[in-house]
């Protein structure tokens, strides 16, 4: 996986990482906020994101606060928390 990119969601710098065409396809990694397990970060579908976007168009996705070299306060993410997935749609 190469060629992250960033976009603002509700002034957080999110990491993502985007290849292929075709139908849309969306990973979100798992774990939880503040998670050290296994499950942290977009970079967790590395052995599948290259294969996938031969027939997808795939997205990986850094959730809030894992992943992405900025962490939000605890105050300003659980406001976030709520409407995420609406600011994320692509």
């Amino acid at each position: 996986m190469t060629g992250e990119k960033y976009i603002d969601v509700d002034g957080i710098k999110t990491r993502y990482f985007e290849k292929g065409s075709g139908p849309l396809v969306v990973l979100f990694h798992g774990g939880h906020f503040g998670s050290h397990d296994a499950a942290d970060c977009a970079e967790d579908w590395s052995l599948n994101f290259d294969e996938l976007a031969e027939r997808f168009h795939a997205f990986a996705v850094d959730k809030i606060g894992q992943g992405s070299p900025i962490i939000p306060s605890a105050t300003r993410t659980t406001r976030w928390l709520p409407s995420c997935s609406t600011p994320m749609a692509f």
